[in-house]
């Protein structure tokens, strides 16, 4: 039998698994989205209402906690600046441009037949920084933190003490400087809001890959975080159900993303087998491709009013996800 006794490193010991997971989640919010806003059955209705109201688009959350403490552990290991900037940029812009490149030449160029201006615009996505643009928003954020992730680095890598109170910083700042644009600057806040808020879960995960790497971290204490997550994303499904506006849906989910990792990850811990297994080893081995098919075939059928919100569709565009994430894949692996 398995000791199911939490510990710190669980993030970084299932870190595939929990991508794969990430990725899942994602699919779901977007599918129950749909179901929401476009309509469907009162039982379904039902469902997306649990999940949006419990998970909603918490897999993000994840995905960027792992990104940071993954990009901490690659750094750690070799710290050549241009070299990280090489392996990163490669592994990241070689599926946009050619999967996210086709998407809109056939959005922008032949359904719409706008000026190549605007293909351009947001083929670089620069559009998602100007005017909202969401589609393949996350790829421009975390080229970003690509960017800038050396000086964080450097920031985080300091003693123990330092190294968190420098990361609880930057995230109160990030905190209060979006809290400032939400009222300051509410159409720019309401476009790119989506981006701005995933840099603290990207920052907290940084500074995670620091602690679990050091063993700076007590296992005895990761209930009490585990617990104050659980409480909060509580508090806040229940002010929500109230109608009280009071708790940044983004602060919540990003706790709320520490929470269910760890959640997630004892799961992993007792029933990582079988089926459950190959599925990982597919999905982690594509998670950027899988998600930008997924994006992008799913923002092509709603062009042409096609019921995302039904299960069957769900289904097929998800299938078909896939394999254009499998096909590119094995081109990659020829070229």
């Amino acid at each position: 039998m398995r000791n199911t006794i939490l510990k710190w490193d669980y993030l970084s010991r299932y870190r595939s698994w929990l991508f794969s997971v990430s990725i899942v989640l994602v699919m779901f919010s977007h599918y129950f989205e749909d179901v929401v806003g476009i309509g469907s059955g009162s039982m379904l209705r039902k469902i997306a209402d649990i999940f949006n109201g419990t998970i909603g688009t918490v897999g993000v959350d994840i995905f960027c906690l792992l990104s940071g403490m993954g990009l901490y552990y690659s750094y750690s290991k070799n710290s050549d600046t241009r070299s990280f900037y090489k392996r990163r940029f490669c592994k990241l812009l070689l599926p946009y441009v050619t999967i996210g490149g086709l998407f809109w030449i056939i959005k922008d160029l032949l359904i719409l037949r706008l000026p190549l201006t605007d293909f351009v615009w947001d083929f670089t996505m620069i559009s998602f920084w100007t005017d909202g643009c969401r589609t393949t928003w996350f790829v421009s954020f975390i080229a970003i933190m690509y960017i800038v992730f050396p000086v964080l680095y450097r920031m985080i890598n300091v003693p123990k003490f330092h190294s968190f109170v420098i990361a609880m910083l930057i995230c109160a700042i990030f905190t209060f400087s979006l809290i400032w644009l939400s009222c300051a600057h509410k159409w720019y806040y309401a476009n790119t809001e989506l981006a701005l808020w995933r840099c603290l879960p990207f920052v907290i995960g940084t500074y995670l890959g620091a602690a679990i790497k050091n063993n700076w971290l007590n296992d005895n204490k990761l209930w009490l975080l585990v617990g104050m997550g659980i409480v909060l994303k509580g508090a806040y499904v229940f002010a929500t159900v109230r109608e009280i506006n009071f708790f940044p849906t983004r602060l919540v989910s990003c706790f709320w993303a520490i929470s269910l990792s760890y959640i997630v990850a004892i799961l992993i811990d007792r029933f990582r087998f079988g089926i459950f297994e190959k599925a990982n080893l597919l999905i982690s081995a594509l998670t950027l491709e899988l998600y930008l098919s997924h994006v992008v075939v799913r923002h092509l059928l709603r062009m042409f009013d096609v019921p995302t919100n039904n299960i069957l569709v769900f289904m097929g565009y998800i299938a078909l996800s896939f394999v254009v994430s499998i096909a590119y894949g094995r081109l990659k692996s020829k070229l």
